[in-house]
């Protein structure tokens, strides 16, 4: 419940609002979903709002944005600890609440899904990890080794939001139900035929009988009813699923120039993420999102034409998206901010079809690493497998170095190897696009692409 809070504070902010008033009594149950009332009224009458920024780095986070991670860290300790019982709350959950409150920017919350991710992550922190099957990423000059292992994915677990809304909804219904059938009991015994009184005692044979009883009230309750006119009933559209509307988005988004959406799947919840070019783009997605039963977390960032686009609108035209998208960190965290140092580790799955998988990392410094190309003599990869790409147990690995700043990892799966011939461990970019327009556009069918945004940072050190 507690994660299901701060996303439904980061979509209030996602509309250009900040809520001013986050505490225990303002997290509500309406119907059996979680809701967030809106803060009592200031002494002017009037609640803080603040406009939306389009990119919210750490150094910039609003004001009024910050207050609201600060007290949603303060109820998640009323909540979770409860006055005097925050010390006995397991170390990484502690970690959570005190970054809820920090104002340092290096270690400031930037939305209120990094907060859920966060403390899911924080919860789940004891659960055993998932077997990830390895692959080894392929030579390279530039590539240096790390043989430290990464630490164990944790087991992210759905958060038991909803059952508990669930089982409130359900209580709700069986009370409703009871109330019915009382009433129909009642009904039926007011509407019950009269019995047949039996001849008076001393009534000798022969003689009249009593008289006539009245109309029953069934046959007049029958006769009133028969006098109304036929209502036809009126059946409600069935409503569209979440990945229905998700696929619309997706649709929807191919045509626009310099943005790319895409879905992830977190246990049983999905989130739409990626990058748009405007404000204005975010407005019709969230309202085709709104009326959906089934709740969809939204992490796009805004950002506008950015160098990325020409890439962009090469898999716009020559490529489909993933559903879910193909790549994540390896292991799973709640940012996508990687230090100096590190190792990047890429986990990837393949669709619902055999595929051969291209792995290309595009550099701050306009650069294009081949981490991972399938050759003409190898075989496809079977359906849903999980690779690492990049695991420094099993061969070179890639360290993150200068120069730093937003970078992105392409992934593309296809039906037979994307290049005839091998490419050089590294190139330049827009070389390295030209030839991919070429190899995409003749390909026999559309391939499945699937990118991930990093941002490369100098080390704390």
């Amino acid at each position: 419940m507690t994660a299901e809070i701060a996303r439904l504070l980061d979509r209030l902010h996602a509309k250009g609002r900040v809520h001013g008033g986050v505490e225990p009594l303002a997290v509500l149950f309406v119907g059996g979903a979680l809701r967030l009332a809106d803060p009592l009224p200031s002494a002017k009458g009037a609640r803080a709002q603040q406009p939306r920024v389009p990119k919210a780095t750490a150094a910039s986070l609003p004001s009024g944005r910050q207050r609201d991670f600060s007290s949603l860290g303060a109820t998640f300790a009323r909540m979770l600890g409860g006055a005097g019982e925050v010390e006995k709350l397991p170390a990484p959950v502690r970690h959570v609440l005190a970054r809820c409150a920090t104002t340092d920017p290096a270690r400031v919350f930037r939305s209120g899904n990094e907060i859920a991710e966060a403390l899911e992550l924080a919860l789940a922190a004891s659960e055993a990890p998932p077997a990830v099957e390895r692959r080894a990423a392929p030579d390279a000059e530039d590539l240096r080794v790390q043989r430290a292992a990464p630490p164990p994915p944790p087991k992210v677990s759905p958060v038991p939001v909803r059952q508990r809304g669930a089982n409130v909804g359900h209580r709700w219904m069986l009370l409703l139900l009871c109330g019915m059938l009382l009433l129909g009991g009642a009904a039926i015994y007011h509407l019950r035929p009269a019995s047949q009184p039996g001849p008076p005692a001393g009534l000798a044979e022969g003689e009249p009988d009593a008289p006539a009883v009245p109309v029953e009230e069934t046959e007049a309750l029958v006769e009133l009813l028969a006098a109304l006119p036929e209502q036809p009933l009126t059946e409600e559209p069935p409503r569209p699923t979440a990945e229905a509307v998700l696929r619309a988005i997706l649709a929807r988004a191919g045509g626009q120039p310099c943005q790319r959406l895409e879905v992830e799947r977190i246990g049983p919840d999905l989130r739409l993420v990626g990058r748009i070019q405007s404000a204005t783009d975010l407005a019709p997605i969230l309202a085709m999102l709104d009326p959906l039963e089934e709740a969809v977390d939204v992490a796009i960032d805004v950002d506008g034409p950015d160098r990325f686009c020409a890439l962009y609108d090469v898999l716009s035209r020559r490529t489909t998206t993933a559903m879910p998208r193909l790549a994540n960190l390896y292991p799973r965290r709640t940012s996508h901010r990687l230090s100096y140092g590190e190792a990047l580790m890429i986990q990837v799955q393949t669709p619902a079809e055999p595929s051969y998988l291209t792995v290309d990392y595009f550099t701050a410094d306009g650069m294009v690493l081949h981490l991972s190309a399938a050759d003409s003599d190898e075989t496809a990869l079977s359906p849903l497998t999980e690779v690492v790409v990049g695991n420094p147990l099993d061969g070179p690995s890639l360290q993150i170095g200068a120069p730093s700043g937003d970078e992105l990892i392409l992934v593309l799966a296809t039906a037979a190897p994307l290049f005839s011939g091998s490419r050089p461990p590294a190139e330049n970019a827009d070389v390295y696009l030209a030839a991919l327009d070429t190899a995409l556009g003749q390909a026999a069918t559309r391939p499945l692409a699937s990118t991930l945004r990093i941002e490369t940072v100098p080390s704390a050190d």
